[in-house]
């Protein structure tokens, strides 16, 4: 019986495109370097909706200190942003989410701060933290920024007053080891990627825990070290579980439906995966780290 399923497995595989349980790889764009359209190691992805109607891809390359847009094409047009300490400069630049009217808030890692600047690469205002920040999110109950030296969320209003942490080391409900990213969903509901204890928190917008899902593994809803987290507008809940090179998908309840790819630098392959981003019309983005790439696949 193993022997004829292991025939099925393979013909199936054969026939196959590059892609399993409803997406499949499309393309991809990036190489290494500094030029335009290249990336010294990106971490992270957005989507913003221009003033004319197209979506543009923002790409947060943490090693160049820039961002770069393109096309959902994957057609480079523009980048802004260099090392340095002084405003609209970065330095380690690990989070970007967008906020309202034509703004990103920029996580600036080794500056202690978050910068809310536009989309054209203008500077607008900072909230200075004193500390590490990995990760952020916007909701219109505020800015919460990823403290991850302090495993703990930080919470902001709109004018970047303080106005409370939640979170604290250990492995306990609502507690935090080496927490990454945050996403929020379109309720207002706070999702944190405890990286260290390979699962995802749920909390309400005041900082309350509601629930979590996730462990340490291989198999289908189990991670190993994740690193990115993105909840679309359907409420799924995906996941780059980097240390197993693959892409996760969850419902809003955190249970397993899908997953995609595999260690390796070819087509449908991941090197250290640590960001997504879904588009309106379901197609995916991957943020292929260590490949210095942008991978697309479709439903």
């Amino acid at each position: 019986m193993f022997k004829w399923i292991s025939i099925i497995a393979a013909f199936s595989m054969a026939l196959w495109p590059v892609g399993c349980f409803g997406y499949t790889y499309d393309s991809s764009f990036g190489s290494v370097g500094t030029g335009d359209g290249q990336f010294g190691g990106p971490v992270d992805l957005t989507l913003v909706a221009q003033a004319g109607g197209q979506t543009l891809l923002y790409v947060l390359d943490s090693g160049n200190c820039n961002i770069q847009s393109f096309t959902l094409t994957g057609s480079f047009q523009s980048k802004w942003g260099s090392n340095g300490s002084n405003s609209g400069r970065f330095d380690s630049p690990m989070g970007i989410t967008p906020t309202s009217g034509g703004f990103l808030w920029i996580a600036d890692a080794n500056n202690g701060r978050i910068q809310n600047i536009s989309i054209s690469g203008t500077f607008q205002s900072s909230i200075t933290l004193g500390h590490d920040t990995v990760g952020v999110a916007c909701t219109s109950a505020g800015v919460y920024s990823v403290c991850m030296s302090g495993c703990r969320i930080d919470k902001y209003d709109a004018n970047g007053t303080f106005v409370k942490a939640f979170g604290s080391e250990g492995a306990g409900n609502g507690q935090f080891k080496n927490p990454q990213d945050i996403a929020a969903d379109s309720s207002g509901n706070i999702y944190v990627l405890d990286t260290g204890n390979n699962r995802i928190q749920r909390f309400d917008s005041e900082g309350a825990y509601v629930s979590q899902f996730g462990s340490k593994g291989t198999g289908d809803g189990q991670l190993e070290g994740p690193t990115g987290l993105y909840i679309d507008s359907s409420g799924n809940i995906w996941v780059a579980d980097s240390g197993n090179n693959r892409v996760q998908k969850f419902d809003s309840s955190g249970r397993y439906i899908t997953k995609f790819g595999a260690q390796g630098s070819g087509k449908g392959q991941f090197d250290n995966p640590c960001a997504i981003v879904v588009d309106p019309s379901g197609n995916v983005y991957v943020c292929d780290g260590a490949n210095s790439r942008v991978q697309k696949w479709v439903p």
